[in-house]
């Protein structure tokens, strides 16, 4: 092989080399700056659902709707609720009502998920009373402009 072609050859592979590396590095300083801006939106939503929940109007403090706190007696409610179903389900496949109590314990997990679904309702009422506040006010300007 000649030297003018090995030379050529080591050049071709010392450009592919440094080109292979500069796109590894400038990757890897996008997604550093990605994990970076990330982080600052991440921050800065943070601060401001603080501030919009530490927000009030006449010393009461405004209703979060993202979060739901069930009371006990709800709580004993969705759980028996739960336990019942649970149980007679459990009673229908095995015919032992000790099993089917065992099972029946597993209706206190049920809340939790009842939890999820209360925020959602919440919401959708309150999307839902929005949209006829919103309504009302068009009807209301709407009439004043005759």
């Amino acid at each position: 092989m000649p030297l003018d072609k090995i030379i050529g050859t080591i050049v071709i592979i010392i450009l592919l080399g440094i080109i292979f590396t500069r796109r590894i590095l400038i990757s890897r300083n996008k997604k550093k700056q990605l994990k970076e801006h990330e982080l600052k939106e991440k921050q800065l939503r943070e601060r401001s659902i603080a501030a919009i929940r530490d927000r009030t109007i006449g010393g009461e403090k405004l209703i979060d709707y993202a979060t739901y706190k069930i009371s006990f007696q709800e709580f004993i409610k969705y759980s028996c609720i739960a336990g019942a179903a649970i149980f007679g389900t459990a009673y229908l496949f095995y015919g032992n009502v000790i099993i089917a109590g065992v099972a029946a314990c597993f209706g206190t997990f049920y809340p939790k998920f009842q939890r999820k679904n209360l925020i959602e309702k919440r919401k959708d009422q309150l999307s839902l009373q929005f949209k006829e506040a919103i309504s009302s006010l068009a009807s209301s300007l709407a009439a004043g402009s005759q």
